[in-house]
């Protein structure tokens, strides 16, 4: 199984700032975007497909009700911008098994207009990872 860095995801209490600022310091790009339901940017480096780094509203909810248990006003009271950090892995498969022996919580979500499947899991500390994969029976063949 192959796993690399994909992005870090910001959580800001001023969007447009949090953008401004970052394409002025990095000389990043705003770029494409899957239509998700609230507002944020997809911020790339030149010439890249995957953006380095996601940055959405505070009040931003999109993992799954009821699976993962995050308090999202607590995770938006400041105290902790990075939301999540994401890897891809090319086994969805073996990941979901990983998950399962380890039994802790999770949630996926499903990528507007993709195959990708995008799931969550609480890590110690709070700490939210994601990792992106495509299960087998939605690779092109």
């Amino acid at each position: 199984m192959k796993i690399t860095f994909d992005h870090v995801s910001l959580r800001a209490k001023n969007l447009e700032s949090m953008k401004d600022f970052l394409v002025e310091l990095l000389g990043l790009e705003i770029g494409a975007r899957p239509n998700f339901p609230f507002p944020g940017y997809w911020l790339y480096t030149e010439g890249t497909e995957n953006a380095l780094i996601h940055i959405y509203d505070e009040d931003a909810s999109f993992y799954k009700k009821d699976l993962i248990k995050e308090d999202f006003k607590e995770e938006s009271s400041g105290k902790n911008i990075v939301n999540h950090i994401c890897f891809s892995s090319d086994n969805y498969e073996e990941i979901m098994e990983r998950i399962a022996k380890l039994n802790t919580d999770y949630s996926i979500n499903l990528v507007p207009n993709s195959p990708i499947e995008q799931i969550f899991i609480k890590a110690p500390e709070n700490l939210i990872i994601e990792i992106q994969a495509i299960p087998k029976d939605k690779k092109k063949q």
